[in-house]
Order: C-alpha cells, then structure tokens, then sequence
C-alpha cells in the first residue's frame, strides 16, 4: 500500500485592526463593559472581565468587521505562496485530483487574475478573499492541508448552544441533541439532551447534513457526515469560511412527541477571553520547554536508544498536527461506556487525554483505556510511560481500548504505544514527498527538518524524473520496537469512528496489520 507524508501550508498575513483613538471607539467590538484604548497602540484591548461578562455575544465582534483590509499585492503574494505550496509540497495533489475531479490550481490562478484586475477603489474585503482561499482549500478534502487566517479571526469561534450528532433505530439514521452549551437551558420549549432533531433551517435534517458534510474537509461518506454535523453547530473562523446567517431554525420532537420549531442564534466565543472547555493545548505553540524531559522520558521508556546517534533527534518527535480544534471527542459516547467503569486514577499531567477503569461483567472484569489524543503538552513519549503503567494495573482478562475523537497528534506515540500489546516486530508507517527540485533543496539547506531523512530518496527521484520518492520510515523501527517491558497479551477490543484521523487513522490501520485487536467501529469508515 503507497503511503503518504502530506505537509499542511499554514498561511498567515498580519495587520492591523482595533484601530481606536479613545475608549468609546472601542464599545462595539465586545458584548462586555471592560474594553479600553490602549493609547500606546492604538488598539481596543481587553481587560479580564467578570465570570461570564464576556463568554458569548450574539453579535459579530467588532473587531472581525473592522478587520484591517489586504493590499493587491498581499493577495498576489497569498495565492502564488499557495500555489507553489500545493503544487509542489501537498504530496496527495495527484491522488485528490483524480478522486475529486479538482483542480486547486487553476482556481488559484484565476483567483490571481482576479486580484490583478481590482484597484484599490474596487477592492473587496479582506474576509471575501480569505472565504475564496478557505473554499479553493476545501476542494481538497484534507484536514492536514488548511489555510489558516491571522488574528483576530484565528481567535473567534461561532457556536449554536447545542450539540447533536447520529444515531440508529434499526436501519434507520435519527439525529439526537447530546449536550447543551454551560448556561443554557431550552427545557420550557421541551428541547433538551436526547431530544431527536428532524429539520434544520427548513430542510430535512439528513438533508442539512449532507450537505455540510459536502462543504466540508471529509474524505469519505462517514467523515462528511461527522464533519457535517461539527459544521452545523460550530465554526472556527480561523479556518472555516464565514456563516451565511444569524440564527438557525431547528424542528424537533419534543418529550411528548410533538413536531415544534425554535430559532437558535449562533453565538461568537473569543478563546483569549474563557479558553474553551476541553480545548487541548498545542505543544506547537511553545515547543522548546517540553523537548529535555520528553528525551528524559523517552531514556527510560527504551533505555537500549540512549546509545544510538538520533537520540533526543527531531526525527521521532515528528508530529501530525492533532485536529483536536476541529474534531471534538464524543464525549457523550464514551461517558456512557466509561461510567460503568469503576475509575482508575491517571496522572493529573494526562487526566485530559486518558480515562482509565474497570468494566464489571457477568463474564468477568476487564479494562478500559480511553485515549483521547497523542497530543499531550509534554511530548510523545511521557504518556507512554503511564500507558504503560495503567496497562500493568488493568485486568489481564481483556481491554477495551477506545480511541473514538482522537484527532491524532504525535506519530511516535501512535506507533511506539502498538509494541505493548504484541512481541511481534513493529512495521512502521513509510512516508513519500513529491520528487522536485523546490523539496530537494529544502531537504539539503536544513529550511525543513522533517525533510531531511528524505534527502537521498529525492535526489534519486528527481533524477530519475519520478513523481515521488521512495517510501522512508518517518519513524524509525528502532523507535517502534525499542520497548522491552510489559506486554499486555490479553484480547483487545479497539473502538474507533469516523472522527479518528492522522496519526490515530494510522494507529488503527497498524492495529490492524499486526493482529493486535478486534476493531468494532462506531461508523463505516475512519475520517
């Protein structure tokens, strides 16, 4: 099976916004009561408002509409960055093109000749060209290949006050309500948790579904339709195009069974303000403090590599970008098997990313291991270590191993945690890049680590006048097959969904591969 490494462009263009001369210039920017002029920058600042003051507003904030506007030659510079980065760098181009039927390019280039025949006086704003860029990337149905916006839309996210997500009777698909947003309560119009939802905005619900499953990021049927519901009910404007209108209007069946309707306002969250509950830190924001005991970590995980040349190398910290902010765990589906487990205590620095407990069955105990992300704040490999720990504690009659949510994260934590469970040798995952000559002298002048162990197999491909190189382990087998402790041999049961993506895609692929356990998953495919 060819396997792909695909690098994401992430886009940024600054500029100024906020603009005030005085506090009162300020007053529309934020449903709150506390924001000022900060007279050294000119800016509309905020101060930290009271619990609450400023968690949502129904408005769109200011500061998104008063957005500083891009020049033509940002734009010009914008779409000829992309074009170079998806034309030569984006490794699943061919692959997308002949599946979707898509030419990014070429809208690309018609969005330059676009540009070039605006002025200044008929240019149009910042947004509409950021929403054209979003739509050209969209084509691509890949979450690992985004255009990002700058600040201030990177910070804003728009969310209706509920969740909902499918279900089945039968063979028949329903769509119930599974949380309300903190603060919130729709019980007097008999709208609730397990509440079934059948219209959306006049249409059917399946209906609705599709169809932001279609405008979406999913590369299968099962993607688009988890995508499409996350799309319903949230949209990060840092990479989402912007919404088409203010409210919603939902039908549902109340407690009764009466058809009723509702009008649901979408409501704009700022995460510098009240971080979002359950939003997972990104260790890319601040990589260096991690680095030390990640390598400390990883001496005592595998104490045979502390000799080996790539010790502590950038090489196995490689890292999948986790898309926990936009795939959000079910969390209500896997409360519902974790509260019938008695709970096992995990370290305060994982509590986020792992559940453990045990299942109490008329056949017998058995344990459970919930594992939200590879994504944790220190590193890959530290979470080893307590996986490993929670492994040697859990019974040894069986597992149930539930990745379902995991948006991914760090690849050497996916595939270093497979050796725990079988004394099988690891096969690790191969990665190509497109062969040219851009990838080749990036690979040789050091301007991306994560190409240089692709530095002969490029030189080959391009010679040879190859689409791609050859296949390279991105994460050596000595890594993946470096643990000697433990092995937990009992049966395992991996649950996993259509929301699982990245490394947690290659995580069940491999389990898979080495017979290591029985997949039941929540949905036909994985994301």
């Amino acid at each position: 099976m060819r396997t792909f490494l695909s690098l994401a462009l992430l886009v940024t263009v600054s500029w100024g916004f906020n603009s005030c001369k005085q506090d009162s210039d300020c007053e529309d920017f934020y449903d709150c009561t506390v924001d000022r002029c900060d007279q050294d920058s000119g800016s509309c600042v905020h101060l930290d408002p009271a619990d609450g003051v400023c968690r949502y507003t129904t408005r769109i904030p200011g500061e998104l509409l008063a957005a500083g506007d891009l020049t033509i030659a940002d734009r010009l510079r914008i779409t000829q960055v992309a074009s170079k980065v998806i034309g030569q760098v984006h490794v699943n181009l061919p692959l997308q093109k002949a599946v979707y039927g898509i030419d990014p390019l070429q809208e690309l280039s018609a969005l330059k000749e676009e540009v070039m025949q605006e002025t200044q006086g008929t240019i149009s704003n910042a947004w509409s060209f950021h929403q054209k860029m979003i739509g050209i990337y969209e084509t691509l149905n890949d979450l690992h290949a985004n255009y990002i916006l700058p600040p201030p839309f990177f910070f804003y996210t728009a969310l209706l006050p509920f969740t909902f997500r499918d279900y089945y009777v039968g063979n028949e698909r329903r769509y119930v309500v599974t949380s309300v947003l903190d603060g919130f309560d729709f019980r007097t119009i008999g709208f609730d948790v397990g509440t079934d939802i059948v219209l959306w905005g006049g249409d059917s619900i399946e209906n609705a579904v599709q169809q932001s499953g279609d405008d979406g990021f999913g590369s299968n049927e099962a993607a688009q339709r988890f995508l499409g519901i996350e799309r319903l009910t949230r949209r990060d404007f840092g990479r989402r195009r912007p919404l088409q209108e203010p409210a919603v209007v939902v039908g549902y069946i109340d407690k009764d069974g009466n058809e009723r309707e509702h009008t649901f306002e979408w409501h704009y969250f700022d995460r510098r303000v009240n971080p979002e509950p359950s939003e997972e830190p990104s260790p890319s924001d601040d990589p260096e403090p991690f680095a030390a005991s990640s390598s400390d970590s990883l001496a005592e995980l595998c104490p045979s590599l502390e000799e080996d040349e790539t010790f502590g190398a950038t090489v196995p910290m490689t890292r999948f970008e986790s898309l926990g902010g936009i795939v959000k765990p079910p969390m209500q589906d896997r409360q519902g098997l974790a509260a019938s487990a008695s709970q096992i205590d995990v370290s305060e620095k994982y509590a986020e990313f792992l559940q453990a407990g045990i299942l109490s069955t008329s056949s017998g105990d058995f344990g459970y291991l919930s594992l939200q992300s590879f994504d944790p704040p220190d590193g890959p490999f530290g979470v080893l270590l307590e996986i490993a720990r929670l492994l040697s504690i859990l019974p040894d009659n069986g597992l149930v191993l539930d990745v379902r949510g995991n948006g991914g994260g760090y690849l050497a934590s996916a595939e270093m945690m497979l050796q725990f469970f079988t004394e099988e040798q690891i096969d690790p995952m191969r990665g190509q890049v497109l062969a040219n000559n851009l990838l080749l002298s990036m690979s040789q002048n050091d301007t991306a680590e994560i190409l240089e162990k692709y530095g002969k197999q490029l030189s080959v491909g391009v010679q040879a006048g190859e689409v791609f190189t050859g296949a390279v382990e991105i994460i050596p087998r000595e890594y993946t097959n470096c643990y000697s402790g433990l092995k937990y041999t009992a049966p395992v049961i991996l649950l996993n969904d259509a929301s699982i993506y990245s490394a947690t895609d290659i995580f069940s692929a491999s389990v898979q591969d080495h017979g290591i356990a029985t997949i039941v998953g929540a949905a036909e495919n994985t994301g």
